[in-house]
């Protein structure tokens, strides 16, 4: 039966956008952070550039057990139960006194990340919209931009006021603050679940989707498993290197504070970007959108490399930001598009974990070659290549009709 209620859908968005913009967003204060690390543990440029890639290796593993719990359990307790283990995570963060004791309690934050943050918000998405799916994940993602534009110059101020560790405190409890209260107020995993219609359509009969899941076996033989998870996993391993944009900012001879200007022009245009995407892939398809933006992605990093001033540092950083924020919707449209909305959180969990290998290498790559050769230009080229990489992969995705069957057999639980 219909409920009469108003249709819920947008407070799943911008709960999601929230989820999302105290979540992975975090990761964005990792390009202030470096110096000061690298200057309290004397230790090189490198070694402190594991932190965002652990954090994403730690996140994408967490996804492969974590995507069937989301699929078939109370999400809502899932995700509260993250933003509990991120903010003690970072709380004792905050107070470590070594480089391994940093590295386990930003584990224990990236699986309480990953337990609220991008997969059950793609997920709740995913299944509240069809229609304007494209559209409602680009919003929903907005909220990254909005953390990645501010949290740079912000962290910034902070630390230069209350040292490193008091700005990674201040900002888990501030996350835990504001994502909580909306988690539990907002948080309804399908539509069908409060007798409501995905897009918020009441032409249409109400059914329950089935809960079912993806033999591993048979995503290994799906040729979309593959092109669809090194695709992506290129294009967010380019897009994760840009914590880089602070130090090297700093080694043109700019401020920190100037510096932080480049990530938060990037994230800017990112917000944009997102819009662009939502709307392309709604109105002209995903596998267009996905071509423009890789595009323009790789056209960004190769301004970087030629920038030698603010300018043209700030210019570069927004035209990478816009492609690179324009993918970041895309995922899980594919996801949809190949496997079914039933099984999102599991696929992207999966999917998360082929992406791992880019991820996690690309960041300590790029400060390996700044500590051997003492300038990025080299590591911003090769940046620009990997989304061209990734545009030829995804070309050769093949998504099913609505009544055809995945290449895979699901089987019902």
């Amino acid at each position: 039966m219909m409920h009469s209620r108003p249709f819920l859908g947008w407070r799943i968005v911008w709960t999601s956008m929230v989820a999302q913009a105290l979540g992975p967003a975090l990761f964005a204060l990792s390009g202030v952070l470096i110096t000061a690390l690298e200057a309290e543990f004397a230790t090189e440029r490198a070694i402190v550039s594991l932190g965002p890639p652990i954090g994403t290796l730690i996140m994408g593993a967490a996804g492969v057990v974590l995507g069937p719990f989301l699929d078939r359990g109370p999400i809502r307790a899932i995700m509260l139960a993250g933003v509990a283990l991120m903010l003690g995570s970072l709380l004792g963060l905050s107070g470590a006194g070594s480089l391994w004791q940093i590295a386990a309690l930003l584990a224990g934050a990236s699986v309480g990340i990953a337990m609220y943050g991008a997969l059950p918000a793609h997920l709740l998405v995913v299944h509240w919209f069809d229609r304007l799916r494209g559209r409602a994940l680009a919003i929903a993602a907005l909220g990254m931009s909005v953390v990645g534009f501010t949290l740079p110059p912000a962290g910034a101020w902070l630390l230069d006021r209350v040292g490193w560790r008091g700005t990674v405190a201040w900002v888990a409890i501030g996350a835990a603050a504001i994502c909580a209260p909306l988690i539990w107020a907002f948080v309804v995993k399908r539509p069908e679940d409060v007798g409501q219609f995905p897009d918020g359509d009441a032409g249409r009969e109400a059914v329950q989707a089935p809960v079912v899941r993806v033999p591993f076996s048979g995503l290994l033989r799906d040729p979309n498993f593959w092109l669809v998870g090194a695709g992506f996993g290129l294009a967010i391993a380019s897009l994760t290197a840009s914590f880089h944009l602070i130090p090297h900012g700093e080694s043109l001879g700019l401020s920190r504070q100037m510096a932080a200007w480049g990530l938060s022009a990037q994230a800017g245009a990112a917000l944009f970007g997102k819009l662009a995407g939502g709307w392309l892939a709604d109105r002209v398809g995903k596998r267009f959108a996905s071509s423009a933006l890789l595009g323009i992605h790789a056209l960004g990093w190769v301004l970087i490399a030629t920038a030698d001033d603010l300018v043209p540092l700030l210019l570069g950083a927004a035209v990478m930001g816009f492609g690179g924020g324009g993918i970041l919707p895309l995922p899980p449209m594919f996801h949809a598009a190949c496997f079914g909305r039933a099984v999102v959180g599991q696929v992207g969990g999966v999917m998360g974990v082929l992406a791992l290998p880019f991820a996690a290498l690309t960041g300590p790559l790029v400060g390996v070659w700044f500590d051997r050769v003492g300038n990025y230009e080299g590591a911003f080229y090769a940046l620009a290549v990997v989304p061209v990489v990734a545009l030829v992969l995804l070309g050769f995705v093949r998504f099913r009709a609505p009544d055809e069957p995945a290449r895979h057999q699901l089987h019902a639980t």
